[in-house]
């Protein structure tokens, strides 16, 4: 769900037709068959990113990694994301960008990423080599089959020619479910610096739904910054909350997924709002989990998307306890509140 034009071609051809809200801190461009959304914006504007972009990047893509990379790493915001495509509710092509502003980088608690070759662990060797050479295919089996709750031959097929490949991957994941196979999987997701250890670790880990714990840890690994371990680890995330929810008590997570519903990693935050929901955050965690933040889940929760702006104005409803409408400053005043 991506395309190779340029960001900035894309936001130029687009300025004659600019409808801003300054209240929900977005700006929205639109053409025949395709909006681009721009969200989380305070003190710029699009004028300055289109002008810093053709300066900086004028070749960037408005593929979700190289655009993103190019809004991070040579406009200096301290965050960003981009989503494309023809989402659900949707009756155009949209582009949604996400961005947290270089003045808030405060706000971003982003987990070292080490991606070390060495140090892995050797039991693992077959399955970390797929995560090393095959990360995409790791990762869209891996969310199919843990939706699933086995590994169907659909997934298999799907997945790539190598199938072989695939399906002795998951007989390693069907042959590590002892609680010490637990046990080191939470270890390493926690301390390993091999970062394709820390992938298969956040696999086996889809193998122990029922255990909180487990959840937590999945959670946190979504701050690492830069890394494929936090795209593992959202990814078995969104599989379990799909074929094995249950009501998990995030309190002892509150921490973890502070930062995350703020201003940290905003890729990830769609699905994590759907996780969220499927196991059914409690409303008492609402001042945990937004007091001083909460700014990432409050841009997309103003988003015109439907498939956006739905999920997060779902979240900020569970967690007041009712639904505030439509008026972004009554729910931006009540997570102010805290």
């Amino acid at each position: 769900m991506t395309t190779r034009c340029s960001l900035f071609a894309c936001l130029s051809a687009l300025t004659a037709n600019i409808a801003t809200s300054s209240a929900a801190a977005q700006t929205v461009l639109t053409m025949p068959g395709r909006r681009v959304e721009v969200v989380g914006l305070h003190y710029w504007t699009l004028r300055m990113v289109q002008d810093s972009l053709a300066r900086y990047a004028p070749a960037d893509s408005l593929h979700t990694h190289s655009c993103a990379a190019a809004l991070r790493y040579r406009l200096g915001f301290a965050e960003a994301a981009v989503f494309s495509g023809r989402f659900p509710g949707d009756t155009v092509y949209r582009v949604l960008v996400v961005v947290v502003e270089p003045q808030d980088s405060g706000r971003v608690q982003a987990k070292p990423a080490p991606m070390d070759t060495a140090g892995r662990r050797e039991v693992w060797r077959e399955a970390t080599e797929f995560a090393r050479t095959s990360p995409a295919f790791m990762n869209a089996t891996l969310m199919y089959a843990s939706a699933a709750g086995r590994a169907p031959d659909a997934s298999v097929q799907w997945a790539g020619a190598d199938s072989a490949r695939v399906r002795r991957f998951w007989e390693f994941l069907a042959a590590h479910r002892t609680q010490a196979d637990r046990a080191a999987a939470l270890a390493s997701l926690r301390g390993s610096r091999n970062g394709h250890d820390r992938m298969i670790a956040s696999a086996l880990l889809a193998n122990f739904a029922s255990s909180d714990t487990v959840w937590w840890a999945l959670a946190d690994a979504l701050r690492e910054s830069d890394g494929p371990v936090r795209l593992a680890a959202i990814n078995v995330l969104a599989g379990l909350s799909r074929s094995a929810p249950h009501a998990v008590d995030w309190g002892p997570a509150a921490s973890a997924l502070h930062p995350l519903l703020d201003a940290t990693s905003p890729v990830v935050l769609p699905q994590l709002i759907t996780v969220l929901l499927a196991t059914g955050v409690r409303s008492d965690l609402a001042p945990e989990l937004l007091r001083g933040g909460g700014q990432t889940l409050l841009a997309m929760a103003g988003s015109e998307s439907p498939w956006v702006r739905s999920g997060a104005r779902q979240l900020l409803t569970q967690l007041h306890g009712s639904d505030l409408g439509d008026d972004m400053g009554r729910w931006r005043a009540w997570v102010n509140s805290f």
